[in-house]
């Protein structure tokens, strides 16, 4: 076995990629991770002959309580996610994650990303985090190397552990989820017109911004369960039905959410289609615009019109109750529920933040 030409550990360190390599800030949300380099390098008997393979040394190395030595409790490690970004608190401006600056310094080098959440650290426990790396010598009795405290070569990183952040409406104590006019002269043109349409009135479209209201948090994702995305709305207002025998005729008030992810970390400029739909899933309008969307901002557009289409082919428009719910996700994983809902004239508006 290749452990068999090790000496002994010549140098190990723990990092992390934080301006301040010894520190870590973590959200305990289940999905914000820490990234912890470990290195070691070994003292070979005969150098022209190989050490131990990766696989091997990885298998040697656990994560442990740099006070205690014991094995690390209140945090977990995993496969990398998507939301490793490194946290700085009150920092006025993201912070960039260091560059590697040891790289081929040691013989080996891995990343770990740690992460926690209330179901193994419910009181926010912070933790400072060696390692330890155990193997058999080639004398076959068991070798034990820690950087924890007490030992000859001390190395660590303070992992410290925050509630995760919470969101609310405007006025709350919370920083706040906004809901603003982006655009209310949106260029929102009828590309399709079914053929059973007898009169298409002017249209009127706006669009909406929904952002995290500060300069340091952004959203970076979101989900959505049971509310539709565009080409498909969200909300389907009916403001006046003058429907007859003959015609269906209404004057709409149809809103959707803009369909982009993962929302980019620069300006975003792309075109969008809006479906108006039957009650049996015909297309009646397709309209077509552009849309520039702004880093940590999620668009929904408002389309306002009149329209008379003949009896005996798409069934009469269709309407949803509403609200549309989604769930918003900041570049650390804390999520956040939010519910859009019509007021009486079918203008969308921001019902609550949870």
């Amino acid at each position: 076995m290749s452990w068999d030409n090790v000496k002994g550990v010549s140098s190990a360190q723990i990092w992390t990629d934080n301006p301040d390599i010894t520190k870590a800030y973590l959200f305990a949300n289940g999905n914000h991770q820490v990234k912890l380099t470990v290195a070691v390098s070994f003292v070979l008997s005969n150098i022209a002959e190989a050490g131990p393979t990766e696989d091997e040394v990885e298998a040697a190395i656990t994560l442990i309580d740099y006070q205690t030595a014991a094995g690390l409790s209140h945090l977990k490690t995993g496969d990398k996610g998507a939301y490793a970004a490194v946290y700085q608190p009150n920092s006025p401006v993201t912070i960039k994650a260091v560059e590697d600056s040891n790289t081929g310094a040691y013989q080996y080098e891995f990343d770990y990303y740690i992460s926690s959440d209330s179901t193994i650290n419910a009181s926010y426990m912070s933790k400072e985090v060696a390692l330890l790396i155990s193997y058999t010598g080639s004398d076959g009795k068991p070798v034990s190397y820690s950087t924890a405290s007490g030992s000859k070569s001390q190395s660590s990183v303070a992992v410290t552990v925050e509630p995760p952040k919470k969101y609310g409406m405007s006025g709350s104590n919370m920083t706040p989820v906004v809901f603003n006019t982006l655009d209310d002269k949106f260029q929102a043109s009828a590309t399709t017109v079914s053929s059973w349409i007898n009169h298409l009135y002017e249209t009127s479209a706006i669009l909406y911004s929904l952002r995290i209201d500060d300069s340091y948090f952004k959203t970076i994702n979101f989900i959505t369960t049971n509310t539709p995305e565009s080409p498909n709305a969200c909300l389907q207002h009916t403001i006046s039905n003058f429907s007859d025998d003959n015609d269906y005729e209404y004057v709409f008030a149809h809103s959707f959410l803009i369909a982009n992810k993962p929302l980019l970390a620069t300006l975003n400029v792309y075109s969008t289609n809006l479906d108006i739909m039957s009650s049996d899933s015909w297309i009646l309008i397709e309209y077509s615009g552009q849309v520039s969307q702004s880093p940590g901002e999620l668009i929904f557009a408002y389309i306002n019109s009149h329209m008379i289409y003949a009896k005996g082919g798409p069934g009469p428009i269709a309407e949803s109750s509403g609200p549309a719910t989604l769930t918003a996700y900041d570049q650390f994983g804390n999520d956040t529920d939010i519910v859009i809902n019509s007021d009486d004239n079918g203008y969308p508006k921001l019902a609550s933040v949870n």
